[in-house]
């Protein structure tokens, strides 16, 4: 009697019928140009469609890891309301640091690379403290969808 080896590709497709993967490029959200629409107001989808779609692209990120970049970047939010800054050297500077601590995650933890994915698309719109004002702002609501998300998948 034959039995199938486990290990052949004909057990793998069975295994998998049903089963798509996406690429995970596939899946990532598109990044705004801007926070702000022609009015420089700012754009009501960051906290809505885009912040849910962030969220879900960091489904698999655990709630703590995306809480300890979130507290940095509010720290830092603190500082520049406490000085009243307007520095837009300081809110690069942020992002900056933000950036290089989430590719060090995403370096020791595959499912962190996400979050260097998005430091480093933010990054590169925040020119002022208005955007990062504004970006604080984006940032909070992806956290707010990710625990939605994540109780909807019974997590």
């Amino acid at each position: 009697m034959n039995h199938p080896n486990p290990s052949s590709n004909h057990y793998r497709q069975k295994e998998n019928r049903g089963k798509q993967t996406p690429n995970k490029q596939e899946l990532r959200p598109a990044v705004p140009e801007s926070y702000f629409d022609e009015n420089e107001e700012l754009r009501a989808e960051l906290y809505g469609d885009e912040a849910q779609k962030w969220a879900k692209y960091m489904k698999d990120v655990n709630t703590s890891q995306i809480r300890r970049f979130y507290a940095q970047i509010i720290a830092d939010k603190r500082k520049f309301e406490l000085k009243n800054s307007e520095s837009s050297n300081a809110a690069r500077l942020a992002m900056a640091v933000l950036k290089a601590n989430t590719a060090y995650a995403g370096a020791r933890d595959k499912k962190n690379k996400v979050l260097a994915d998005f430091a480093d698309h933010n990054a590169k719109l925040v020119k002022s403290i208005k955007d990062f004002m504004a970006f604080c702002r984006h940032f909070e609501a992806i956290i707010a969808w990710h625990k939605v998300c994540n109780k909807k998948r019974g997590s």
